[in-house]
């Protein structure tokens, strides 16, 4: 697997529950198990969901990073995301994520999450998130 696709999926597992949407930002109950914080790794994934260099990522970016991303995690290409296919993950937030309770993650399910956390780290309400914004959001919901 390539760095860039071993960066995106990283980024999937630690911003599955940001959606953020993250930029796979970063999350308070975010599937993959806590760890400390990393600013270096929330800049590297700003800078990979930030495909137009405005310096901002924009709700349309995060979705087709999102997109990128939820398919390099479904390795098995079943068009779900089961626990089989993540590693170090926190149980309890992938229950959560699950809202019909089938033991996988389908992308509508993971795509609610990250434009929830999309909009709670946009903080100013312009329809984009800035690094800083990704970093606080990241920092206050680890």
């Amino acid at each position: 697997m390539g760095s860039l696709a071993m960066t995106f999926r990283k980024t999937f597992y630690h911003t599955i529950k940001t959606v953020l949407f993250v930029i796979g930002i970063a999350v308070s109950t975010s599937v993959v198990a806590q760890q400390a914080f990393d600013e270096e790794y929330y800049r590297t994934a700003f800078a990979a969901a930030d495909t137009d260099g405005d310096g901002f990522v924009s709700e349309e970016e995060a979705v087709r990073d999102l997109i990128r991303l939820y398919i390099s995690t479904d390795t098995n290409a079943d068009e779900v995301i089961s626990d089989s296919e993540l590693t170090d993950y926190d149980p309890a937030a992938f229950n959560r994520i699950d809202g019909n309770a089938d033991g996988q993650l389908s992308f509508m399910e993971v795509l609610e999450e990250r434009l929830a956390d999309f909009a709670a780290a946009d903080t100013n309400k312009d329809g984009r998130l800035s690094l800083e914004e990704v970093l606080i959001y990241a920092r206050e919901n680890r």
